[in-house]
């Protein structure tokens, strides 16, 4: 068991409260904070934006906030090392006087602690990693703790990862369960991310710390946390940047990603295989955040508090239909539906096609050697 150094837990806390939008009330089954009156008018270019394919975009983006993700540039960055010394991996963890992270001692795995320069890379910071891997091949686990950048010769950004990530994969014949926990900020060519991403759990769901992802070969699913993506995700927005919602916008920029940040809390199971349980919320590049909401997460049938929270009581629709209904900063766009004749507040991903597009994982990929670490 691994404790943090209190002047890391008060940096990480300030870091996530910059962020961060505020978070809703516990107990509650919205997405984004709720606006006062009067409500906000949505951004100009609502009707014309393809929520369903946001939300596709959105999901598959979710499906590579993964310790999948951060082990690819983490070993890619290892297999650069032209010396022996640069960066030194040794069995174990690093030593707690040269870090602000303590570790147990009789934590497994392996380490390199370095500020070096090699003629392929230079390696600044730490990482501490471990893999176990069942004897029938049947469970695979890993994990990953870093505070560690590896540029080339150049001074560019090959991988830069400070956060801890986990998963493991569960094989039976071709079915399989994956699950994963990533949290941090991680950069860099090599994580496959383009300018890399932030990810967090929500406060309070699935025991804290990092971005749930979990998806498993009979189609059950479950994405509980939130994403910046920093070089943005979805369609192209159209817009000229004349429009009331980008006055006072700073770096906005025609043509760049429509959103820049989702928030999860979406589970698929066996009692309804058309539509998730919860919601996912899309931050727009002007800050508007569209918060679709499917079946309610609290029983309506319990008539409690929480099963009668907003916004279902705004919401009719509550059946397995794969049917949705969205909202713009958590305000009712009933009335605009009925001002913009042809669109609909109500939204239907198709959930079963972006479920296939989801990374399948393999043991092999558990796998990890130092043969090709050089020996001089």
């Amino acid at each position: 068991m691994r404790s943090m150094h209190p002047g890391v837990v008060v940096a990480i806390l300030a870091s996530l409260l910059q962020a961060c939008t505020v978070e809703p009330p516990k107990g509650t089954q919205i997405g984004a904070i709720r606006e006062p009156d009067p409500d906000p008018q949505p951004p100009s270019d609502l009707a014309r934006l393809d929520m369903n394919d946001a939300i596709g975009d959105a999901l598959r983006l979710a499906g590579i906030v993964t310790s999948a993700s951060a082990f690819q540039g983490h070993i890619a960055t290892l297999d650069l090392a032209s010396t022996r010394s640069c960066p030194q991996v040794w069995v174990g963890v690093p030593p707690d006087n040269l870090i602000d992270i303590q570790f147990d001692d009789e934590e497994e795995g392996l380490s390199w602690l370095a500020d070096c320069a090699s003629s392929a890379a230079s390696y600044d910071g730490f990482t501490h990693w471990s893999t176990e891997i069942a004897e029938d091949g049947s469970t695979a686990t890993r994990s990953l703790i870093a505070d560690a950048s590896v540029s080339d010769p150049n001074g560019t950004v090959l991988w830069a990862y400070n956060g801890e990530s986990d998963d493991t994969l569960d094989m039976s014949g071709s079915d399989f369960t994956y699950r994963s926990s990533f949290s941090g900020v991680i950069t860099g060519s090599m994580s496959g991310l383009g300018k890399g991403l932030r990810a967090q759990n929500n406060a309070g769901m699935d025991g804290g710390g990092g971005f749930v992802a979990e998806w498993a070969s009979d189609g059950t699913m479950r994405f509980s946390g939130s994403v910046e993506a920093f070089d943005g995700y979805g369609p192209i927005d159209q817009r000229n940047g004349s429009e009331p919602e980008l006055a006072g916008v700073t770096g906005w920029k025609p043509g760049q990603p429509r959103f820049t940040s989702v928030r999860f809390d979406l589970t698929f199971d066996a009692s309804c295989a058309e539509e998730p349980v919860g919601f996912v919320g899309l931050r727009g590049n002007e800050g508007f955040w569209f918060d679709i909401y499917f079946l309610p997460i609290y029983d309506p049938e319990e008539h409690t508090a929480q099963s009668n929270a907003f916004p279902y009581e705004n919401i009719d629709n509550v059946t397995c239909d794969g049917i949705g209904t969205m909202f713009s900063r958590n305000a009712d766009l009933e009335a605009f539906a009925l001002n913009n004749p042809g669109w609909s507040r109500e939204i239907a991903p198709d959930f079963g096609a972006i479920l296939q597009t989801l990374p399948t994982p393999t043991i092999e990929s558990y796998v990890y050697t130092l043969h090709s670490l050089p020996t001089e």
